[in-house]
């Protein structure tokens, strides 16, 4: 029992008090705890208190390191200084633990003193107290009783505290030993203080990080914290929140596997304690992406002699080929195909390889006689309207030959022509099972071009015009036509059996009038396919590639809708966050209408399973829009269902747009840079959708687009999920000495990690416009983006580029709608070391600009 004699008169003036139950789990325990919540007591300066507090446990388990902290400033203490001591009672008073008395010996200031009491054993629905106690005290005073818990009650009122005498505090209320009520105090200047309850754990250094991975692979979250650190224990959750969940047994380490069997997102912290108390990490997200099935395609292939793995024909992305149906190493594209031999193909979706594999036997064709070549030096080759020209070989037309028909021509092998000959297929049909190139004129109207070899098939006509293109292969999904050049279907494209694959740089463009037939699954456009339409009035219109759009009755003129798919290339063929951890599907839609819309419009997106890129149909998809394919992005409308591949949304931009699913949001940082002339002055101005970490923004200026340096800085909002606006202006244009000047905005982290802006060209008030074409960077090294910087007085019209080697051969030609100023230069970043050529022509205006890769 404890006892409690007259209270020592003014022995505090104000006690405030922190107390924390710091709790690391026994293992094979249940977690098992008191319930500890901020009261408000009262205490008098001369007299003792209530010191026993009563809780009922929970269940049955063993505390581990269940720790008192105390801060307090002493007034009056003097000498010795003062001591308390921390006892946790069961219901018949007995002492179940005890910790060494702590001294305190800084009279007047603040000071902290702390219990640890280790391996208590509580049993459900018992009754236990925690009671404090001062055990050092003026000589012929006794001991004087602090109030440190909480009570059931918020407020302990006057009558609690004792007066003269011993009296035993049995925590039946407001009464003495003897059970009587205690009204009557020697002293009254009564004092207020308050118990805060709170968790001064250590402080983490380093965060537990979101990461992505496969199934049945090993992943890792990490803690760090400072020291000291006496324990940790992680946790589980269903949503990224720090509080709640589910503790997981063992997890006290500071590292946790998470478990990585099935697809899914899940969500953990960890708490990691000192002798303080606890601090909760910040919640870390592990998401599984799904295995993806295998590749598809034909079982048999056969290959000539001389075949080897990089021959083999499979849809899927990002292929890899073995010669067992399990484990082993990937071939080499080198390997020579054995006859008779299986090989077996995975594929790789957002980082996680199939587990199955597509089995393909191999046959290899004895050697055939030398193919005959029919060849046309000069003159014409003409096919009349109902006459039949057959050649069982190949077709080679050099000099001035042309090969026109408005009948019916056939080329059972390669139609090879160097300029200047040319093919006119202005009418009738042309159909070729081989590779077809020419590098002069192709000029036609209604003609159809037919392809339908048994193998891969390549059509270079160096940015030429066919009136009708039709694949037609006898396997359906085994086997494709390449397109490493630009070229142009007036009527339209019709896919029986086969699909096409355009080069990064290289799109197949379909005028206004023409149309798209045959696109599925394992059949379509991969790379860039560009369809226009004229959008005006009311009603629906289909681009025939995965768009419908809906103006409200606007009239956009004519848009142009460039598809890119299937090309697994991120900020090319789909869209992701900074990180890299979260990606679109595999196709992204460019819209440049000749008209903006002023008010919103409505976009229905579709596509084939074949671009899920990762994609998981039965959860909420979001559209995302962008300037350019590499963002950054903004979303558009609300989340949705897109179960069936179909996404509809209104949006009040057109630009490039895409689709993700909502845990696989786009980065949503910067959604545009302007720059404007005011007068003598460039008035700058930006906008975020939102921000993280953000420290500043840097506005830069450059009079010749190389050489930059800053003008003025810009406080970021730091963090943000709202829409932030900024502006800066840079006065006194002219003092740059130049006919245009260059501008760019450089985001910095609080980390001082930075990014750039695409860069923006003003021209100067008074100095007149004349074209220019620049690159940067020139020279640009391995792994750098190009951009091509165009400005003229002829801004408003398409810009044509040709890109030559440094022996005049043309490898790229390309033509970019009107109002892009700022251009990504794919084609150059794909070369090799060396010097080209780039003529950058618009209106009446012309430029070569030399490109050095280093």
């Amino acid at each position: 029992m404890l006892h409690f004699t007259l209270a020592i008169k003014r022995l505090l003036t104000w006690l405030s008090c922190l107390v924390v139950l710091a709790l690391l789990p026994y293992t094979g325990q249940a977690q098992c705890a008191p319930t500890v919540a901020p009261s408000t007591v009262n205490i008098s300066q001369t007299y003792a208190v209530r010191t026993r507090q009563s809780f009922t446990a929970t269940c049955t388990g063993i505390l581990q390191n269940v720790t008192f902290v105390i801060s307090s400033f002493a007034d009056d203490l003097r000498g010795s200084g003062f001591k308390v001591r921390c006892n946790l009672k069961n219901a018949a008073g007995t002492v179940l633990a005890s910790t060494v008395e702590t001294d305190v010996i800084y009279p007047g200031a603040t000071w902290v003193a702390s219990f640890t009491a280790a391996n208590l054993t509580l049993t459900s629905g018992a009754q236990y107290s925690w009671e404090i106690e001062n055990s050092s005290y003026p000589s012929g005073q006794g001991p004087v009783a602090l109030m440190l818990l909480n009570r059931t009650t918020a407020v302990i009122a006057a009558n609690d505290a004792y007066t003269g005498g011993s009296y035993t505090d049995d925590n039946t209320g407001n009464t003495d030993g003897s059970g009587t009520a205690v009204t009557n105090y020697p002293y009254s200047d009564a004092r207020g203080w308050t118990v805060n309850i709170g968790t001064p754990g250590p402080t983490i250094t380093a965060q537990p990080q979101s990461l992505t991975a496969c199934p049945g692979s090993a992943a890792s979250l990490a803690v760090t914290a400072s020291a000291p650190v006496t324990g940790y224990q992680w946790f589980s959750n269903t949503s990224s929140s720090n509080t709640g969940g589910a503790l997981l047994p063992g997890a006290t380490g500071a590292t946790y596997a998470p478990a990585t069997a099935a697809a899914g997102t899940r969500y953990y912290y960890v708490q990691v304690y000192n002798s303080s108390g606890y601090t909760a990490s910040n919640p870390a997200t592990v998401t599984v992406n799904a295995t993806p099935a295998a590749p598809t395609g034909s079982a048999s292939q056969s290959f000539s002699s001389g075949a080897t793995v990089a021959n083999l024909v499979a849809t899927g992305s990002n292929l890899q080929w073995y010669a067992a149906s399990t484990g082993g190493t990937a071939l080499a594209g080198t390997t020579t195909l054995a006859t008779g031999t299986t090989y077996y193909a995975t594929q790789t979706v957002s980082t996680c390889e199939s587990t199955s594999r597509l089995a393909v036997t191999v046959t290899i064709t004895a050697p055939v006689a030398p193919v005959q070549v029919l060849t046309s030096m000069g003159g014409t080759l003409f096919v009349n309207t109902g006459g039949t020209l057959v050649v069982n070989g190949h077709l080679s037309q050099t000099g001035a030959a042309l090969l026109r028909t408005t009948g019916t021509a056939t080329v059972r092998g390669d139609l090879t022509s160097t300029a200047p000959a040319a093919l006119d297929l202005s009418a009738g049909a042309l159909e070729v099972t081989g590779n077809l190139s020419n590098a002069g004129p192709t000029t036609a109207t209604t003609g159809t071009l037919r392809l339908s070899g048994t193998t891969n098939q390549t059509v270079d006509l160096v940015g030429g015009t066919v009136g009708q293109l039709v694949v037609n292969k006898p396997t359906a999904g085994g086997t494709r036509v390449d397109l490493p050049t630009d070229l142009t279907t007036l009527t339209g494209l019709t896919l029986t059996a086969g699909s096409i694959r355009t080069a990064a740089t290289a799109t197949l463009i379909l005028p206004v009038g023409a149309t798209v037939a045959g696109e599925g699954p394992g059949q379509y456009v991969q790379g860039n396919l560009r369809v226009s339409r004229a959008v005006a009035g009311p009603g629906s219109v289909d681009f025939g590639l995965g768009l419908v759009l809906n103006s409200g009755g606007q009239n956009l003129g004519s848009v142009a809708a460039t598809r890119t798919a299937g090309l697994q290339t991120a900020g090319v063929s789909y869209g992701q966050n900074l990180a890299g951890t979260a990606k679109g599907i595999d196709r992204v839609w460019r819209l440049a209408p000749s008209q903006a819309p002023t008010a919103p419009v409505s976009v229905t997106l579709s596509w084939v399973a074949d671009d899920d890129n990762g994609f998981v149909a039965t959860t909420p998809a979001q559209l995302w829009r962008a300037d350019q394919s590499g963002g950054p992005w903004s979303p558009q409308g609300n989340a949705a269902n897109a179960s069936a591949r179909s996404f509809t949304a209104n949006v009040a931009q057109l630009g490039v747009l895409t689709v993700s699913n909502t845990s696989q949001p786009l980065p949503v940082v910067l959604v545009s840079f302007a720059a404007q002339r005011r007068g003598e002055a460039a008035y700058l101005t930006w906008a975020t959708a939102s921000e993280k970490n953000s420290a500043y923004f840097e506005v830069e200026v450059s009079p010749n687009g190389t050489a930059f340096r800053p003008v003025g800085r810009v406080a970021a909002h730091g963090n943000s999920t709202q829409p932030q606006a900024y502006s800066l202006t840079d006065a006194n244009l002219t003092r740059y000495a130049a006919p245009v000047v260059y501008y760019r905005l450089r985001q910095v982290d609080q980390d001082s990690t930075a990014s750039y802006s695409t860069v923006r060209v003003l021209a100067v008030s008074g100095a007149p416009v004349t074209f220019r074409a620049e690159a940067w960077p020139n020279p640009a090294q391995p792994g750098m983006t190009t951009q091509l910087q165009v400005n003229g007085p002829d801004a408003g019209l398409p810009v044509e580029l040709t890109l030559t080697d440094a022996a005049g051969r043309v490898l790229t030609r390309r033509t970019v709608p009107a109002g892009s100023g700022s251009l990504a230069l794919p084609e150059a970043d794909s070369r090799a070391a060396g010097v080209y050529l780039l003529l950058v022509r618009q209106g009446a205006s012309q430029q070569m600009v030399r490109l050095l890769r280093k």
